[in-house]
């Protein structure tokens, strides 16, 4: 199986940090030219420090117009765009039930109006190069999941159906979009790290209870997801998520 990227432009948003980072750096190492993004200046220079081949295009990809000018700024740095990867999103709201408006503007505005800048800020570049579109979603979006935020699953929900409805005018134009949707993982600076260290017995026991391979999901699984449904190798796949989480979720 071909996963050579070589040549090919990326431009990953969310990318500093966790599965962002990961995602960027396993297309660094295979061989492609790649664009990281976060609001942060410090975060972005340190992590394309660690990221061979990599430059960074700071910006808040929530607000449309500076969605819009910093795709400007990666066609600029690149000259072409072949896939576009949408990580940019958060989990950390009210608990379930205790909602308010503030919450649900939050959430939507992180998981699922990044992506729909990137997308629409994107989607020229994209139909010249017949490129990609992969786009992190949650299990979360699929049904529902003991603790998580309302506000977040319904988010990631319509980002999931976003995905799937996306799908027909954007192959019109030769454009692929497909999800991956990751389940519990634990990386540095995680919330389960921390979770890790202040309620080891029952995170262990929520991964006994709920998980069939008893464990965290790694963020380099993820990224090998992503390659995988951003490559040739998956030319004939559109409107579909893909799920990584252990067995986790039923539907």
């Amino acid at each position: 199986m071909n996963l050579n990227f070589k040549n090919k432009n990326i431009f990953i948003t969310g990318s500093t940090k966790g599965i962002g980072f990961d995602i960027a750096k396993s297309f660094a190492d295979s061989g492609a030219n790649v664009v990281i993004n976060s609001r942060t200046l410090k975060d972005c220079k340190k992590a394309s420090n660690l990221i061979q081949k990599s430059q960074f295009v700071c910006g808040d990809m929530s607000n449309p117009s500076e969605a819009e000018s910093i795709l400007g700024q990666v066609l600029s740095v690149l000259g072409s765009l072949d896939v576009l990867v949408c990580n940019i999103g958060s989990g950390k709201s009210a608990s379930p039930g205790k909602d308010v408006f503030q919450d649900w503007d939050n959430m939507l505005s992180k998981n699922f109006y990044t992506t729909v800048n990137a997308v629409d800020a994107a989607r020229p570049f994209l139909e010249q190069s017949q490129g990609s579109i992969v786009c992190i979603s949650s299990i979360c979006g699929h049904e529902v999941i003991k603790g998580a935020p309302i506000s977040y699953s319904v988010a990631k929900a319509a980002l999931n159906s976003y995905i799937k409805a996306m799908a027909w005018p954007l192959g019109k134009e030769n454009i692929r979009i497909n999800g991956v949707s990751p389940g519990n993982i634990n990386f540095q600076g995680s919330s389960w790290q921390r979770k890790i260290e202040d309620q080891k017995e029952s995170v262990e026991a929520m991964l006994l209870a709920d998980v069939p391979q008893n464990r965290f999901g790694r963020t380099s699984e993820i990224a090998s997801a992503v390659l995988f449904v951003a490559s040739e190798n998956s030319s004939f796949t559109t409107g579909s998520i893909v799920v990584v989480d252990g067995g986790q979720s039923r539907n």
